[in-house]
């Protein structure tokens, strides 16, 4: 499980995927010539496994994703038909092509082969949000979270799309946990400190941890509308005028300012493909 996780991890940095918007661009179009998978044909399938899985992870990250979807389907449908990290490196093409509905089929087939792949149920969550298909999302969040409860990126995931349903309260307890098992509010804690001095050593953390405090900041602020709302609802025309100031003041905001319903840069992936 640990070297799975090691070889689908991200390739030095984690990969934001863009779900209402170009995640990457389409360098070129579909193949439409038969798929050619001649290297190492004399050598062993870990070999051919290995060296497809890398080719194709090269493609990726050049921007040659129609190569890269022709790297990984050389796995898949000339190697090993059921090869995890094949079909999941393959629908993380698919998905930056913004072909959603097929890399939901080759997220599937990743979990289908290992169904311990918790990447490939974190990243086909977020190819049904890009679908808007929010409840489908909660489902795949939900369960790489009940496989790995400390997997903190599906932990934000799910706080994200939770408050997109107006579950606000189990929105905040999943992003407060996230910020509290990747310990970047005790590397706050350190910045804010009163005594502080300007040559104190930075404290170490990964930044896209601190991720989870804007999405924070964001459900606190729709979950008080909300409940600026409910209070306009029960009272008007006789609701107190400093909150119909306030509510319309924080309603004004979330209107030019960023939106909890833009995901576009909101959900994180678990891994690049290949390894």
């Amino acid at each position: 499980m640990k070297l799975q996780r090691i070889i689908i991890t991200l390739v030095g940095v984690c990969l934001l995927l863009v779900v209402s918007g170009a995640m990457a661009q389409q360098d070129d179009e579909p193949r439409e010539v038969p798929l050619i998978c001649d290297k190492f044909e004399s050598g062993s399938e870990a070999e051919r496994v290995s060296y497809y899985l890398g080719e194709g992870a090269a493609y990726f990250n050049a921007g040659e994703l129609a190569r890269a979807n022709d790297s990984f389907s050389c796995i898949v449908e000339q190697i090993d038909a059921r090869h995890a990290l094949g079909y999941a490196s393959r629908g993380d093409v698919y998905a930056a092509q913004r072909d959603y509905v097929e890399a939901i089929e080759d997220y599937g087939s990743a979990v289908v082969s290992d169904a311990g792949l918790v990447g490939a149920l974190n990243n086909r969550g977020i190819a049904y949000a890009a679908l808007r298909d929010f409840e489908a999302a909660l489902a795949d969040f939900n369960r790489a979270l009940d496989a790995e409860p400390n997997y903190r990126l599906a932990r934000v995931n799910r706080g994200i799309i939770q408050a997109l349903l107006g579950q606000y309260e189990a929105a905040i307890a999943d992003l407060e946990a996230a910020i509290s098992q990747s310990r970047i509010d005790v590397a706050l804690a350190d910045l804010r400190r009163p005594d502080r001095r300007g040559d104190d050593p930075y404290p170490v953390y990964d930044a896209l941890d601190a991720h989870a405090y804007a999405i924070l900041g964001m459900v606190y602020s729709a979950y008080a509308l909300d409940n600026y709302q409910g209070y306009l609802l029960l009272t008007d025309p006789l609701g107190d005028r400093r909150i119909q100031s306030a509510a319309g003041s924080l309603e004004s905001r979330a209107n030019f300012d960023l939106r909890l319903d833009d995901i576009s840069w909101l959900l994180a992936a678990e891994f690049i493909p290949g390894g």
